[in-house]
């Protein structure tokens, strides 16, 4: 049987993501198969005014929508996307984040760093400050890789980019490289 034709059982026969997934990993030729149908990339995700029955992708109403977080969001800036279960709302999501994510040069990491989460920030005038960065994520700035730092003094949060070479050598594994 051609494999188009499997791959089109697999994908408009039940749309589950599994099936999406089995699509994908069958072979270089079904997940290119795959890769060619229509995605939504442009579905971005929301802080405010979630709709709970609502699919952010299809525009239906849906009494039991799934939820994507933006892994690497902080606590207080946190983004979602309402999708349905099937496949083609659920990849859509998927791909809208991690578009919504490059904009901003944010690449989800594959592994973690190998950092301790408390770091020591370097400071502009030479003093260091104990702080957290993000976990989850680096940025990419003018071709370096950055980690997105925060600390607090004195009741006051503040954040900085600091270059991930002061923290590892190794290149970060990233998630999505291809998508």
């Amino acid at each position: 049987m051609d494999l188009h034709i499997v791959v089109s059982i697999l994908l408009d026969y039940r749309q589950d993501f599994w099936r999406w997934i089995v699509a994908r990993t069958l072979s270089k030729k079904s997940r290119e198969i795959a890769e060619r149908r229509i995605y939504d990339k442009g579905v971005f995700g929301q802080r405010t005014w979630l709709q709970q029955n609502h699919c952010m992708v299809c525009e239906r109403a849906n009494p039991a929508v799934n939820w994507l977080h933006y892994c690497s969001d902080t606590p207080a800036s946190q983004r979602w996307i309402s999708h349905c279960r099937k496949w083609p709302c659920r990849a859509s999501a998927l791909y809208s984040m991690v578009a919504d994510y490059r904009q901003d040069q944010v690449y989800v990491l594959r592994e973690p760093l190998g950092i301790d989460s408390e770091i020591n920030i370097p400071r502009s005038n030479g003093t260091v400050s104990k702080g957290m960065f993000r976990q989850g994520c680096v940025i990419k700035k003018h071709g370096k890789w950055y980690v997105s730092a925060e600390w607090t003094k004195g009741g006051d949060s503040y954040t900085k980019l600091v270059p991930l070479i002061y923290y590892t050598q190794d290149d970060p594994k990233l998630m999505f490289n291809d998508l």
